[in-house]
């Protein structure tokens, strides 16, 4: 009887992964369902990566920092205006003989979004300090060096969602904090809750 259970529940979970909406009674196939080498199915051979495109993924990046230089508008070929911004974040790193190691890290920020466009040229400037929200985007790069053309590289970037421009508020060690998603300002934001 237990046997039977688990082998209805081994069919039944298979036959909910595989989307099959008929369910087989014979014993055959559910042995070769409970016999299958992992990764596969044992019935179609479907791999078990072809199952993982409904897992839950992310994309995320969140840096606050300063701006290394003013935003740079360009346009693309079809001539939509798009900012580029550096912002740079600072690590520290504790050496082994106990001295602390700076690392300046850049981090190359782009906004296609009109409004946005329009904000961070004129709100943001060099020297700034920022929240930025978005996506890590990769882009095939043809580099030039000493007039020899390198192979195809992946270049990073952030494709920016949303921008906060952090000023320091008069008085308390607070910061007010501007933002920039739809248009819309928020309050004052304490330096902890970041």
């Amino acid at each position: 009887m237990l046997q039977s259970a688990v082998r209805g529940v081994v069919r039944s979970s298979w036959v909910a992964t595989c989307g099959v909406r008929q369910l087989s009674t014979s014993s055959s196939l559910c042995e070769r369902i409970q016999n299958a080498p992992r990764g596969q199915d044992g019935f179609d051979g479907v791999q078990n990566s072809q199952r993982r495109r409904n897992a839950a993924q992310m994309n995320r990046v969140e840096l606050m920092g300063g701006v290394a230089r003013d935003p740079i508008k360009r346009t693309t070929v079809r001539g939509s205006d798009f900012v580029v911004l550096t912002v740079i974040t600072n690590r520290y790193l504790e050496k082994a003989d106990g001295s602390v190691l700076e690392e300046v890290e850049p981090h190359s920020c782009i906004s296609f979004r009109p409004g946005q466009v329009d904000y961070i040229l004129n709100n943001i400037q060099r020297g700034s300090r920022v929240f930025v929200q978005g996506a890590l985007h990769y882009e095939n790069v043809r580099s030039t060096r000493d007039d020899v053309q390198s192979p195809m590289v992946k270049q990073a970037s952030i494709r920016i969602e949303s921008i906060h421009l952090l000023k320091r508020s008069e008085g308390a060690g607070r910061r007010s904090d501007e933002s920039e998603r739809t248009g819309g300002k928020r309050g004052a934001v304490d330096d902890e809750e970041l």
